[in-house]
């Protein structure tokens, strides 16, 4: 499934979009994971890795998409932990982040927590998170 639109040059109102995007894909997610038997929701046991290269700007990937092609760009991977995150009934979401790169940014997740939101990189940090959470990847020798 795809959706295109024209967007404007507005840079507050794409990242308007970009945001109601990202949420749009961790409820998909959701509705994904509770009517498929994944054998894990550990994007690293599912052989997902972080890549920002291959995906043009403004591209989101469901979770399967990423499972299927081994990879995903930072909002991908935000939409997905937005996902486990709301199944454990934690309120989070996307920041989006400039860069140094023209028309490019970043999109890192504020988790809420009990003194307050704590800011979490899953595309810097997405093997590091993968240990802590998951008992397999714990298990691993670095």
């Amino acid at each position: 499934m795809n959706l295109k639109i024209q967007l404007s040059e507005d840079i507050d109102l794409l990242h308007d979009y970009e945001i109601a995007l990202i949420y749009c894909v961790s409820d998909m997610n959701r509705i994904f994971v509770e009517n498929t038997n994944l054998p894990t929701l550990c994007l690293c046991c599912l052989g997902v890795q972080y890549l920002d290269k291959k995906l043009k700007v403004g591209e989101i990937e469901h979770v399967s998409k990423m499972i299927e092609q081994g990879y995903g760009k930072c909002d991908s991977l935000v939409a997905w932990f937005m996902t486990l995150y709301t199944l454990e009934g934690k309120e989070s979401r996307p920041v989006i982040v400039p860069t140094n790169r023209p028309g490019v940014d970043h999109v890192q997740l504020q988790v809420q927590e009990n003194n307050g939101w704590k800011l979490i990189d899953p595309s810097l940090n997405l093997k590091q998170i993968c240990k802590e959470t998951c008992y397999e990847c714990s298990r691993r020798r670095p």
